[in-house]
Order: C-alpha cells, then structure tokens, then sequence
C-alpha cells in the first residue's frame, strides 16, 4: 500500500513540475543584434582557432545553414548571412561550396548583388577556376 501512495505521489509530483518547466521553457526570441552574439568578427578570427582553421569553419558552416534554414522556413529576413559567410571564407579561404551557396543566396534572397559580387571575387581571387 505505502508503494501505491508512493508511486502515485511522485507521478503528481512529476506531473506538476513537468507543467512548470514547459512554462518556463518557452522559445526565447532574440533581436537581430543578439542572434549572432558570439559569432566571431571576420577580421580577427584566427586568433580565436589557435590553428584549427578547418574545424572551426566547418561547424562555422553548419551554423550558417542552419541560420539560413531558420529563417528561410520563417521571417525570410536573413540580416547575418553575409557577414557568416565572410567569417567562413576567411578561415578557409578554398571552401568553394561556400562561395556558390553564399553569392546565389546573398543575391537571390538578401537582393545584395554587390555583397555577392564581393564574395565570388574574393573566391576568384583565391582560386581562379572558380
């Protein structure tokens, strides 16, 4: 009998604080200046690696998409996706895959042919048969 109790006790008592955090965890919406918070700045960005290039801008990348696919399937507003690219382009400067997904986005999607232009120039100068 005392285990009955017991047991019915702690499913109430999980019940209850389940409902509490589902209250308190809420989806946070951030401003446009607090979203990228921590994203590093393009022009001291090797300070941070301390040699691994590729493996910050790989998952330097993974954000990006991820940044992109956030807002492509909610506000379409995509404020950040330039500057997100330039960071990944200046650690690893041959990541082609980069530069045509970013140019055809920053172009199509932002409407800044100009940041687009930068961007495959910059890629072009890295590596002419861009």
């Amino acid at each position: 009998m005392f285990r009955l109790i017991l047991f019915v006790v702690l499913i109430f008592a999980t019940r209850v604080s389940y409902g509490k955090l589902a209250e308190v965890n809420q989806p946070v919406k951030l401003s446009v200046q607090d979203e990228l918070l921590y994203f590093p700045n393009p022009d001291n960005v090797r300070n941070y690696t301390l040699g691994f290039d590729n493996i910050l801008s790989n998952y330097l990348w993974f954000q990006t998409v991820s940044y992109f696919g956030k807002h492509y399937s909610t506000d379409k507003q995509y404020y950040w996706l330039t500057h997100m690219c330039n960071v990944i382009t200046e650690l690893d400067p041959r990541h082609k895959v980069v530069y045509e997904f970013c140019s055809s986005l920053v172009a199509w999607e932002n409407n800044d042919a100009a940041a687009a232009r930068e961007l495959l120039a910059k890629g072009i100068s890295v590596d002419p048969e861009y």
